[in-house]
């Protein structure tokens, strides 16, 4: 019950459709199940937003491509909302290094990615200088993923709590019933490129498609035909495509970086995990083999991942509940 004494919630979102972005609509469409408003502020190329301690302000006019991707959600942006003891902020962490300004409201920093933060504040791989930027008596720290709250936890931080995001019903409406039929790679080209364009040079028997552009039902259309989906990407947090490739009938490959070298948030057996240096030695090149060979054996050990892929939406709404002190909606 951490938040059960705010009236409102506001979250600056930029205007992308990514998984950051989703992740604050399904908030907002979590939170007004239970009867809690929750406000994106959006920011972007055609959307200024003005953070001051007192009030958020944005243009409230959402894109058509904002629309398109998450206006299933429900949710209503904000143009201008007072920062009151009533309202909660929750920044994401790209815009976690304001959170010691707001003392006047709730105000929170929610965790999607740490290597996206790193990107923004580079000072914070500093362990002295992490403790420093989250150190804060008033603000609660929000995880995603289990790498996130490990990497809190090193810098001191006490007030957290776990806020994941969950997996489209486009992928999880109905389960998948075996194994994806075609023997077929495809892959994140906007993470890991390089490590992909030169494992897939050396290996141009491989049937690869680059991930790019694609809308959710045409990835889920891609997920459902291809066996295999290999991320060679940092995976800063429990990305969406490994879940999603899983929930739809690949057999998912993760990197052994960043959140995809944790179990809790990918839990699928170390045989599916893979550094540079197994690619460099062939060992990703004989593990991709074996799984054309024996598709379904293969396919069986990931079983517990997609049950979890697949219970995510419920857990998010029993956490936003619990947060707030109400009960889940039905």
């Amino acid at each position: 019950m951490l938040f059960a004494r705010y009236k409102r919630v506001v979250v600056p979102c930029p205007t992308e459709a990514t998984g950051g972005p989703e992740a604050v609509h399904q908030l907002a469409w979590a939170l007004k199940r239970i009867g809690v408003p929750c406000h994106p502020a959006y920011y972007g190329k055609n959307n200024a937003l003005a953070l001051s301690t007192k009030t958020v302000k944005c243009s409230p006019a959402t894109s058509a491509l904002m629309e398109a991707s998450f206006g299933h959600y429900g949710a209503k942006p904000a143009a201008e909302i007072e920062l009151d003891e009533e309202t909660l902020l929750v920044l994401t962490e790209g815009l976690g290094g304001n959170h010691p300004a707001f003392t006047d409201c709730g105000i929170a920093v929610w965790w999607l990615s740490v290597d996206n933060a790193l990107i923004t504040y580079p000072a914070i791989r500093d362990l002295a200088k992490r403790r420093a930027f989250v150190a804060s008596d008033h603000t609660v720290h929000l995880w995603q993923s289990v790498y996130a709250r490990d990497w809190l936890r090193e810098a001191g931080v006490t007030r957290l709590a776990e806020l994941a995001d969950f997996t489209s019903d486009i992928f999880t409406a109905e389960a998948a019933g075996g194994p994806s039929p075609r023997a077929a790679i495809a892959y994140n080209a906007a993470k890991g490129a390089d490590l992909a364009s030169g494992f897939f040079a050396e290996h141009p028997e491989y049937d690869a498609l680059p991930l790019r552009g694609f809308s959710k039902a045409d990835l889920k259309q891609i997920f459902s035909e291809r066996l295999l989906y290999v991320d060679f990407g940092h995976l800063p947090g429990k990305d969406r495509l490994p879940r999603e490739a899983a929930a739809a009938g690949s057999i998912v490959f993760v990197p052994r970086r960043g959140a995809g070298a944790v179990f809790d948030d990918f839990p699928v057996p170390d045989f599916f995990r893979f550094s540079p240096e197994d690619i460099a030695s062939g060992e990703l090149h004989r593990r991709l083999q074996a799984v054309l060979n024996d598709p379904r054996g293969y396919w069986d050990q990931q079983a517990d991942f997609r049950s979890l892929v697949r219970w995510e939406r419920h857990h998010f709404d029993a956490t936003v509940a619990r947060l707030w002190g109400r009960s889940p909606p039905l």
